[in-house]
């Protein structure tokens, strides 16, 4: 066991950076809370979800899901926002969303939590992660833990994000906002390019897109580019209707700078898994129409083309 020389709550980080009025409750009572928020011009509510090697937690819900239940629509009949900071040991049921003015969850960081939250609420630095996981809408849309001895799983491919794919969900796969807003365009000649190789093994495409930074601070963008295979194609039926080939994180753009993303899929990308091919199964290029999706999260697109393979 590591213990720390030094981690700071969020508290702490806070008035260290000199906060002029900094109440605080470590109860998660509301009538405490409402209490320690008369007054103020922003409440934040920390909450977390409790767990460790040896036990799992018994539902996606945080500890203090009651309390963020409550307390944001007392706080809005108050005209007071809520900011609520998660620290989540996994995926959660955020069904406080709707009535928070924002939420922002960060898994497990270390002893450097509390600082690192205080950097993002002071607004010293612009949060730029994407979500690794879907955050489901009901804790009954995800595929539920096999408690007997002996578990057979028959979702194959279809499990994770791509098994909430066409189902309402609270955050999507690879959603993330910042305290900026990105552009994206083509890059000139940027629109995909096939270069097919001698019986397909060294076959690829390649693409560029232009992210610009429209917003008023620095910040930084995750491009993703995700695929769907063509329709028609024979063996396809198993695979999950959108998949995530490549992904680039920009550097700190300033307002109005700009970054090229080159992104590349190979033959593999390109590819499914044929149980026909040889006498033990092998890679099996996917000819057809391809469509190719550009964007800021699984849900949110911003440049789709077809590539075709042939």
């Amino acid at each position: 066991i590591t213990t720390p020389d030094r981690a700071p709550s969020i508290e702490q980080s806070l008035a260290r950076r000199g906060v002029l009025r900094l109440n605080a409750s470590r109860s998660d009572g509301l009538e405490e809370a409402l209490a320690v928020a008369e007054g103020a011009d922003v409440v934040i509510a920390c909450a977390g979800g409790t767990t460790t090697d040896a036990v799992d937690r018994a539902s996606l819900a945080l500890d203090q899901q009651q309390l963020l239940l409550a307390l944001g629509p007392a706080l809005r009949s108050r005209g007071v926002p809520l900011v609520v900071v998660a620290m989540a040991p996994g995926q959660i049921e955020a069904p406080w969303a709707n009535d928070t003015a924002a939420a922002a969850v960060m898994f497990l960081g270390g002893q450097g939590t509390g600082e690192a939250w205080a950097r993002i609420l002071m607004g010293e630095v612009a949060p730029s992660g994407k979500l690794p996981v879907t955050l489901p809408y009901h804790e009954t849309d995800m595929l539920p833990p096999c408690e007997q001895s002996e578990c057979v799983y028959r979702d194959a491919l279809r499990f994770g994000w791509t098994a909430l794919l066409g189902t309402r969900v609270a955050f999507a796969f690879g959603h993330g906002l910042s305290y900026s807003d990105f552009a994206y365009a083509w890059a000139p000649a940027g629109a995909p390019t096939y270069t097919r190789g001698e019986h397909g093994n060294s076959s690829s495409a390649s693409l560029s897109v232009v992210i610009t930074n429209v917003g008023a601070v620095d910040g930084r963008e995750t491009v993703q580019l995700y695929l769907t295979f063509p329709a028609n194609a024979s063996g396809t039926t198993a695979e999950p209707r959108m998949l995530l080939r490549a992904f680039e994180k920009t550097p700190v753009l300033q307002p109005a700078g700009t970054h090229v993303a080159a992104m590349h899929l190979s033959a593999r990308d390109l590819s499914i898994w044929d149980a026909a091919v040889g006498p033990r199964g092998g890679w099996r290029l996917v000819t057809g129409k391809f469509m190719l999706m550009v964007g800021s999260s699984s849900r949110d697109p911003r440049l789709e083309v077809p590539l075709w393979v042939t």
